[in-house]
């Protein structure tokens, strides 16, 4: 079917969360249960970096752990429980932002020029 051949186009959508908090819709597909879940599963993964951070766990490398739940999901039935995934899927942008960040922070301390060490002349009245 071409679009030239519509007669009428529908578009309807179930629910929509705004960033405050405040949903709309009727939520057939229980995408506030869901929603809850990811942002639950995001600020555990936000909460295991703090600490580790905080612990000095960073010498042991605390998104070691994370890039290790992204790697079992490779080997993992696709049939899982969209609820188990959630965790994966917050790992994944986690380590996602990660890079972006660490590349942005190292891209703003490189230097344009070159250092150079310029000795004060000494001058005598």
């Amino acid at each position: 079917m071409r679009l030239g051949e519509l007669k009428e186009l529908r578009i309807a959508l179930d629910a929509v969360i705004f960033e405050d908090g405040t949903m709309l819709g009727r939520d057939e597909s229980r995408l506030a249960e869901h929603f809850i879940e990811f942002v639950l599963a995001k600020q555990s993964v936000y909460r295991d970096i703090v600490v580790g951070l905080e612990n000095g766990d960073w010498r042991d490398d605390v998104f070691g752990p994370l890039r290790e739940t992204v790697a079992a999901a490779r080997h993992q039935s696709q049939h899982q429980d969209l609820m188990a995934g959630y965790r994966r899927q917050a790992a994944a942008e986690v380590l996602g932002f990660h890079h972006r960040i660490a590349l942005e922070v190292f891209r703003r301390t490189l230097r344009r020029e070159p250092f150079a060490i310029k000795r004060l002349s000494e001058t005598s009245d």
